[in-house]
């Protein structure tokens, strides 16, 4: 229950994780080593985890879920593009993960590249206040 280095959002979550009673659930510190599917995934649709604590050596621990999903934070690391002409361009360009408010855009006309809720998330955010918005 991270928050992504801040403070406000640690808190957040691990509050709402206490309120709602999903701190059992929750395994700090602890690093995935493998993800396999259970001999009877096919009926079950069962995985096994295999994990380690990050704080302690030894052997990981094998459980068994029902279902699994991956939540790994894929957008913890930026990912742009490299277009053609992009390194010629000298006005604004941002990454989603960057972006914090509407404001630098404010008259512009802007371009939003992406098909996430990300750039979806953007694209409405800045139309309130850019001149025009293209979103591909």
């Amino acid at each position: 229950m991270g928050g992504g280095g801040d403070p406000r959002k640690s808190r957040y979550l691990h509050r709402y994780a206490e309120t709602f009673g999903l701190s059992k659930y929750v395994r700090l510190n602890t690093k995935v080593v493998e993800v396999r599917k259970a001999e009877d995934h096919v009926t079950t649709g069962r995985w096994i985890v295999s994990s380690v604590g990050t704080a302690a050596e030894g052997s990981p621990i094998e459980e068994m879920y029902d279902a699994l999903m991956v939540c790994s934070g894929p957008f913890s690391r930026s990912f742009t593009p490299n277009y053609p002409g992009l390194d010629q361009y000298t006005g604004l360009t941002m990454h989603s993960r960057e972006y914090k408010s509407p404001d630098p855009f404010r008259g512009k006309r802007v371009l939003v590249i992406g098909a996430g809720n990300s750039a979806g998330d953007v694209a409405v955010d800045v139309s309130h206040v850019a001149s025009k918005i293209h979103w591909y």
